[in-house]
């Protein structure tokens, strides 16, 4: 078993040479680089207060914050075509809005450009 082990292995390295090789400077100066950023970023969150008590629950209130935007109790399937009734009005409001920008801003660009 450890035998074709030692031959896929030999082939993989035949194959892929850079994967294998040494750590360069490079890939030194990267794996640096990148530690020490995630040092100054673990720096800057304590400085912050990132790990007291205060975000902890400041995530717990933004998951009631969150529930209470949905609404409690929309009713069953009964008020279904009412939501989707709203739905269907935001979007032809914002259609129609948008159009309207649309044109008004068409002459006045013309008018802006000479």
């Amino acid at each position: 078993m450890a035998t074709w082990r030692k031959v896929d292995l030999a082939a993989i390295r035949s194959r892929h040479p850079h994967q294998f090789a040494p750590m360069g400077r490079d890939r030194f100066t990267a794996i640096a680089t990148a530690s020490i950023a995630v040092v100054v970023l673990v720096y800057g969150m304590a400085q912050l207060g990132f790990f007291g008590g205060t975000f902890l629950a400041g995530m717990g209130r933004l998951v009631e914050i969150a529930g209470l935007m949905l609404p409690p109790d929309p009713g069953g399937w009964s008020f279904a075509r009412v939501f989707a009734m709203a739905l269907v009005e935001t979007v032809a409001i914002a259609l129609l809005g948008t159009l309207l920008a649309a044109v008004l801003a068409m002459p006045l660009a013309l008018l802006a450009a000479k």
